[in-house]
């Protein structure tokens, strides 16, 4: 240790602190220990760098963090600072040891972390199979190797973030493809009339799934019906993205109308709101095969190195399908992505208080499909 640095040792809620003097500037720095012993090897070892500094001598060579080393650093940093709870440490865990696993196999000779490129970062975002909730998926990914990163490099100034650039996301993850004319002609032809009123719901309000699936009856009074997009709820503020609420156009109304007055309570959907979200796919799946749409399912090499069978069609096709119809019929491109409930800034800017009405204008541009 070195004796020609006047420094002492403070102790404040169990850590213990040194406090010395640089360059006339006080410093403090916490030694991360409640042990004596272990806060005065960590004192020696910053004021012996100290002394090498305003001695002008070279110092050490910088220690290179390691790739199977580097969770347990951010794990310590982030238990000490309290900013993780357990759950999600396990979490952040998992994801780091999945981006391991296919870093050790696609690139086996990248050992530091200061090694991992963007290109790298985004090269395994995209390879994720990502069948349901693609961009959930993805952004989970990415969101929280990337906090292990910017945590890692405070410790390891050669690392530069890989995951700060990884944002050209795939435009559609999931591989689903707008439905053909024909095809919505051969699905509405199907007789059971709470499937055409579920692909009714899907086509020309824009709900996702799990949102049409939960609507009750009393959300419809025969002009109006009131939902919400409650994915985009999640990550945006302005409750009139966020609002499905739209003036139902004659071609939805049609379908909904089949319904007596009397037998308008509960559910609007009994059958499909009681099964489960795998009974609900195998479901839809069914029928988009009953009305002769054979390419539902395309093979694609899973994480685990397998082939597997992946949903290329679904309920949110209806969503493509929809959007694509009204732009084809002359609705703006802004209208058509408020109709979805997409939070882009462009459309926020536009329209600060949209209408129902303007839903209800979309929806009508579409074509009837019924028979």
């Amino acid at each position: 240790m070195r004796k020609d640095l006047n420094h002492h040792l403070v102790r404040r809620n169990g850590t213990w602190h040194i406090v010395y003097k640089r360059q006339g500037k006080r410093i403090e720095k916490t030694l991360n220990t409640g042990s004596v012993e272990d806060a005065r090897a960590r004192r020696d070892a910053i004021l012996d760098k100290a002394w090498r500094e305003r001695q002008g001598l070279e110092a050490s060579a910088p220690t290179f963090t390691k790739l199977e080393e580097g969770f347990e650093k951010f794990e310590h940093a982030s238990t000490y600072r309290k900013a993780c709870k357990p759950e999600q440490l396990a979490t952040k865990k998992r994801y780091w040891t999945r981006f391991l696993t296919w870093l050790a196999g696609k690139y086996p000779n990248t050992v530091y972390c200061n090694e991992v490129t963007g290109d790298m970062a985004r090269e395994w975002l995209n390879s994720l199979d990502t069948q349901t909730g693609a961009d959930q998926t993805w952004n989970n990914h990415k969101n929280h190797v990337k906090q292990i990163f910017r945590v890692l490099a405070r410790f390891d100034r050669s690392i530069i973030n890989p995951f700060e650039g990884a944002t050209d996301k795939p435009a559609n993850n999931r591989g689903e493809r707008r439905l053909t004319e024909d095809e919505l002609w051969a699905i509405f032809a199907i007789d059971n009339y709470e499937w055409q009123l579920f692909c009714a719901v899907g086509l020309y309000t824009q709900l996702r799934r799990d949102n049409a699936v939960k609507l009750q009856w009393a959300a419809y009074d025969g002009r109006i019906l009131t939902a919400h997009h409650t994915k985009t709820e999640k990550s945006c503020k302005n409750k009139d993205v966020t609002d499905a609420t739209q003036v139902v156009c004659e071609n939805l109304k049609y379908w909904l109308d089949k319904t007596p007055i009397e037998q308008r309570r509960g559910a609007m959907f009994p059958t499909f709101s009681r099964m489960t979200t795998n009974q609900l796919s195998t479901q839809i799946r069914g029928f988009f095969n009953l009305a002769g749409i054979k390419d539902t399912q395309e093979p694609v090499l899973g994480n685990n190195g397998k082939v597997r069978q992946r949903c290329k069609m679904g309920f949110h096709s209806f969503r493509h399908t929809g959007q694509t119809l009204a732009i084809e019929a002359g609705a703006s491109e802004v209208k058509v992505k408020l109709w979805g409930g997409h939070s882009t800034g462009r459309i926020q800017d536009i329209y600060n208080h949209p209408l129902p009405e303007l839903r209800g204008e979309v929806a009508g541009m579409l074509k009837r499909y019924w028979k």
